[in-house]
């Protein structure tokens, strides 16, 4: 399950600020959301990391109702509200995987 930390940052239009909680595992967004969604109205872009494994480090994201997702889910992802947040995570989870797998 998917844990974080948040809090508004004040004075910036209700920006929100998460730090993502996890153990031994990394949360990466997974690479084949990066694009466009004509279903959902996310627009995500990203540089594509390569070793072993394929993942994302930072990303942006954007909605045109929405506003905007940005960061790193091992270390803080910004958002320009909850809203935001909230809209981003139940379309794109992202994926958790252990360290000790590569």
């Amino acid at each position: 399950m998917l844990e974080f930390r948040c809090e508004n940052l004040d004075g910036l239009d209700g920006t929100v600020k998460c730090v993502f909680l996890y153990n031994a595992s990394a949360y990466t967004l997974d690479t084949g959301v990066i694009g466009e969604h004509a279903d959902n109205k996310w627009i995500i872009s990203a540089d594509i990391v390569s070793d072993y494994f394929e993942w994302v480090n930072y990303f942006e994201a954007t909605h045109p109702d929405h506003g905007w997702v940005r960061g790193d889910f091992e270390k803080t992802v910004y958002a320009s509200s909850y809203t935001a947040l909230g809209n981003f995570l139940d379309n794109f989870q992202p994926q958790n995987w252990d360290y000790a797998d590569i």
